[in-house]
C-alpha cells in the first residue's frame, strides 16, 4: 500500500476551497493545452523507447513535484499521497480496449522495461477490470488518432471520486515543432488553476531537458 499522511482541514490553508467545492455533484474541471513533443519524439528514436511509455514517465514525474496532484479524498480523509501510479488504456488487437498499470519508479530505463513487459502481458491476457480502489491512481488515457482541443469522460456521480484524468491526444506539426494536445481533469478541492499551470510548465520543462545523443 502507497504511504500517505492524513490532512486536518482545521490546520489547512485550502479548507475553505475544500469545503466548497467538495459537495458539487460535479466538482472536476478540465483544461486542453499543446505540450511540444518534439525532444520527446527524438529522445524516443535515439533510446528505442516507446513513446506513449515515455509520455507516462514524465507525466508522472511531473506529478510528483505537484502536491496538489497527489491528494484524495477517501472516506471523509483527505489523504495526500507520497506518490502516485499510472493506469492507462491500451488498444487490443480486435480494436477494444483494456487498462494496464504501470509500476511506479523514477528511474526512466526501470520504468520503460516494466511498462513494455506489462503492456505486453495485458495484450497476451486482457483485462478490463479497472483497479477503482487504488486512491493514489493517475488515469490516462490515448486518443492517437485526433489533435483534439477539449475533452469530457465519461463519469459516475460519485463524491469521493478525486482522482485526476489525463489524456494524451495526436502530435501534430506546427512550423519545426510538433505539439501533442493534452487535457488534464482535476477535482476543485484539490486542484485549482494555477496547479494545472504548473502542470503544463513542469512537464515542457522535463520534455525540454531530455539529454539527446
Amino acid at each position: 500500500m502507497e504511504k500517505y499522511t492524513i490532512e486536518q482541514p482545521e490546520n489547512w490553508d485550502r479548507k475553505s476551497t475544500f469545503e466548497f467545492f467538495k459537495t458539487f455533484e460535479v466538482p472536476f474541471y478540465n483544461i486542453t493545452a499543446n505540450v511540444d513533443v518534439s525532444r520527446l519524439r527524438q529522445y524516443c528514436k535515439e533510446n528505442n523507447f516507446q513513446f506513449l511509455i515515455m509520455s507516462l514517465f514524465l507525466s508522472q514525474k511531473t506529478i510528483s513535484q505537484i502536491p496538489n496532484f497527489r491528494y484524495r479524498l477517501v472516506k471523509d480523509q483527505v489523504r495526500l499521497y507520497e506518490r502516485t501510479q499510472a493506469g492507462c488504456t491500451i488498444l487490443l488487437e480486435n480494436k477494444s480496449f483494456a487498462f494496464c498499470y504501470f509500476k511506479p519508479t523514477s528511474e526512466v530505463a526501470e520504468f520503460h522495461q516494466y511498462g513494455e513487459q506489462a503492456i505486453t502481458e495485458l495484450k497476451a491476457n486482457p483485462d478490463f477490470t479497472p483497479r477503482n480502489g487504488d486512491a493514489n491512481m493517475i488515469f490516462y488515457s490515448v486518443i492517437p488518432w485526433i489533435s483534439f482541443t477539449s475533452f469530457q469522460h465519461a463519469r459516475r456521480l460519485e463524491t469521493e471520486d478525486s482522482i485526476p484524468r489525463i489524456v494524451f491526444g495526436k502530435y501534430f506539426k506546427q512550423g519545426d515543432h510538433l505539439l501533442m494536445p493534452i487535457s488534464v481533469e482535476v477535482h476543485h478541492s484539490f486542484v485549482d488553476g494555477y496547479h494545472l499551470g504548473q502542470y503544463f510548465e513542469i512537464l515542457q520543462n522535463e520534455i525540454d531537458s531530455l539529454p539527446l545523443k
